[in-house]
């Protein structure tokens, strides 16, 4: 059984090493908080979103053809080709006129997106039943103006 005195040394160590932790945790914490000045650039200058375009060059045109002719020539598509699994995230950027995210949404994110992850092997039929999902996610006066675009 120890002594006093080892008992009164061993807690006098773990005190020790428990302020020089928490010295370190706090040098590492002031050194991660980022500057004012970039935070106060952050804040008053909002994100530009680049718009997504319809075509870009590697995506196939059959997923093209799909969102024009269920959803309308209006609506963006992007693919990004995922690294580690064979699969792709199918990206739908929805017009603001068509849009049902509300105000909030478009002041934070300054865009409308419906992502979706579609696997290899479900392909042009995976983006078909995403492409339509995302139509019959809107209500009923907004599916006819996008049925009505479609003709312009």
């Amino acid at each position: 059984m120890a002594t006093k005195k080892e008992i009164e040394k061993e807690l006098n160590t773990l005190t020790n090493i428990v302020l020089d932790l928490a010295n370190e945790v706090k040098e590492l914490s002031v050194k991660l908080q980022p500057s004012p000045i970039a935070e106060e650039k952050s804040i008053n200058e909002a994100p530009k979103v680049p718009e997504i375009p319809l075509q870009q060059p590697d995506i196939p045109s059959e997923f093209t053809n799909i969102v024009k002719t269920v959803l309308n020539q209006k609506f963006g598509i992007q693919i990004k080709y995922l690294t580690d699994s064979p699969a792709f995230e199918f990206i739908i950027s929805v017009p603001r006129e068509y849009s049902n995210a509300g105000q909030p949404h478009w002041e934070t994110y300054k865009q409308d997106l419906r992502p979706k992850v579609i696997s290899n092997s479900e392909g042009i039929i995976g983006v078909k039943a995403w492409v339509e999902k995302v139509f019959n996610n809107f209500n009923q006066d907004t599916r006819t103006l996008i049925v009505l675009e479609r003709a312009n």
